[in-house]
């Protein structure tokens, strides 16, 4: 039942925060000096920085279940601590039971999560100097900044940086805390899932509101 409940809790959570969105004002003046915004969501780099941490945590895993089939001595037991304490905690119990292993796993779920959520928007092209290069190819305009690529990142770099961080932070917060509630899948599954069905919902609406109002096809670059 607290499996059930915590999966019920963290789903409704992600909803509403994947929901939130900072905007950023904007003008085109193509359309004639349009006002617009431009929203970025508050949880900048999604589940990005879980499930690559995750994957990390999985491989050595791995590696330490071969080292051991394999009887490889140091490389062995060097791995099987690892893997203890990058193994994610069951249960809030095992605050009580063990609690640096969780502490040390939290621990590193937060630091390669911080530094993978940084390196996802490098790679991904969602800096600021990404961003601001997109919207100079729009033809889009921040009113009272002039069309400078270095203007508009670090004007952008403002909003960015301080949301890549936050919204690294509270997916790891929220992975871990799924995690000591015992909720099915675990924290990283849940994300995981999540995830995947809003992106599902965010392409069905898209692609409907394209063919209810076709000028919107016009409007943003695809004719």
């Amino acid at each position: 039942l607290t499996g059930l409940i915590g999966v019920i809790i963290i789903t409704l959570l992600l909803v509403y925060l994947q929901s939130m969105r900072i905007y950023i004002p904007i003008t085109l003046p193509r359309y004639g000096g349009i006002k617009s915004r431009v929203p970025l969501q508050f949880l900048y780099v999604a589940n990005i920085p879980v499930l690559l941490v995750g994957i990390l945590f999985s491989n050595i895993i791995l590696f330490n279940r071969l080292a051991s089939a394999y009887s490889v001595p140091y490389l062995s037991s060097f791995l099987r601590t690892l893997a203890f304490y990058m193994s994610p905690p069951r249960h809030g119990y095992e605050l009580l039971i063990n609690p640096a292993r969780v502490l040390i796993y939290a621990g590193l779920l937060f630091a390669l999560g911080i530094l993978f959520g940084f390196m996802w928007i490098e790679v991904s092209g969602l800096s600021p100097s990404g961003q601001a290069e997109q919207l100079i190819k729009s033809g889009l305009e921040i009113p009272g900044v002039r069309r400078n690529p270095k203007i508009l990142e670090s004007l952008l770099a403002k909003y960015i940086y301080p949301l890549t961080l936050i919204s690294s932070i509270i997916v790891c917060a929220i992975s871990l805390f799924a995690d000591l509630l015992g909720t099915y899948g675990g924290g990283i599954g849940i994300l995981l899932a999540v995830g995947i069905i809003q992106q599902y919902y965010t392409m069905i609406a898209y692609e409907q509101a394209l063919e209810m109002y076709p000028l919107l096809k016009r409007f943003i670059g695809e004719e």
